[in-house]
């Protein structure tokens, strides 16, 4: 068991209670749990198109998208629900779920303390009864017995509204800065606003890739700024590519929205890539995404070609950015922030 994670080995601890049942997993779900299950009795469900990928690789049914479907759930006998970081998303997904699942379904709870798994009891006590299984390693394991449904879900009732250069910016929970702008977006953004980048030279940019999009603010400010461009904008979140669909239609914008693993579903070069991606790797802190980024970029743009990146400082990247660059300019430095340019 040394490649699960510790509420992994919590589930599998009490794996007599799963044994020859027909289970759905989702949530923030190890993706190794699998080998611990009859796969002929087991469904997944992630909203993650690198999870997915790796998990259909095996010919287990699992299922990616941006919400629960009845599809996913009907004919199982229980549903295991790996909490996540945020209570908001969890929230979220649950009830999506009671408003699918019948009564008296059993729904087993996993998370980390730091997680705030505790707070499953207040925040469901009037649909779930729930049974504290088994605690270790600061994970606990819950059993829960749905009690009463939810006769209506919707999405718009998660919605996050804000106000940006004039832009209606619309988030889910579990996609990137779901409560405000992230302090690094202004900061790239904010590159392109001033007087001295607002020039011809970037409305002759007509390629650009939004790595990593989120809700899309990026590349939708930068379709309002310069016109004539087209924008790609990607992710890997299926959740991240419904709502930038949605914030570019409401701001009566262009743009290609596709899900990607990073380059993984690119055929093309661009004349400039921007991203913001996130350092977190669940809870911990984890800079290969960035380093991902540096690498594979440069295959994706075309002869002097740019890339424009939000790091944070605690590492410095100029190491491997002038392995695979010509030029590279720090544009700026603030709080814990770097904007790079860097030149093919």
């Amino acid at each position: 068991m040394n490649n699960l994670n510790n509420c992994s080995k919590l589930i599998v601890r009490n794996k007599n209670l799963f044994v020859n049942k027909k289970i759905l997993i989702f949530g923030l779900f190890d993706i190794y749990i699998y080998k611990y299950f009859n796969v002929n009795f087991l469904k997944m469900y992630t909203n993650n198109y690198n999870i997915f990928k790796k998990i259909k690789k095996h010919k287990i049914k699992i299922y990616l998208n941006s919400i629960l479907k009845n599809e996913y759930i009907i004919r199982r006998d229980l549903i295991i629900y790996y909490w996540p970081k945020s209570n908001v998303e969890a929230k979220f997904q649950i009830e999506n779920l009671l408003y699918l699942i019948p009564k008296y379904s059993k729904i087993f709870f996993v998370g980390r303390n730091r997680s705030s798994i505790k707070s499953v009891v207040k925040i469901f006590q009037k649909y779930i009864y729930l049974k504290k299984i088994d605690a270790a390693k600061n994970c606990i394991l819950y059993l829960g017995i749905v009690i009463k449904t939810k006769k209506k879900f919707s999405m718009k009732n998660y919605f996050s509204n804000t106000l940006y250069n004039n832009l209606i910016i619309k988030n889910l929970p579990g996609v990137f800065s779901y409560k405000k702008i992230d302090s690094g977006t202004k900061l790239l953004l904010s590159t392109f606003y001033n007087k001295k980048a607002n020039n011809k030279n970037y409305l002759n940019k007509t390629n650009v890739l939004d790595l990593g999009c989120g809700s899309g603010v990026i590349g939708i400010n930068l379709k309002l700024l310069f016109g004539n461009i087209k924008i790609f904008s990607i992710d890997n979140n299926a959740t991240s590519i419904l709502i930038t669909k949605k914030n570019f239609k409401i701001n009566f914008l262009e743009g290609n929205v596709m899900i990607s693993d990073l380059f993984s579903n690119i055929k093309k070069k661009f004349d400039l890539i921007v991203s913001n991606p996130s350092i977190h790797n669940n809870w911990k802190i984890n800079d290969y995404m960035i380093l991902q980024i540096i690498e594979k970029s440069n295959k994706y743009l075309k002869k002097k070609g740019e890339l424009r990146i939000v790091t944070h400082n605690f590492k410095k990247y100029e190491k491997e950015i002038k392995k695979r660059f010509s030029q590279h300019t720090i544009l700026l430095k603030k709080k814990h922030f770097v904007i790079h340019k860097i030149i093919k």
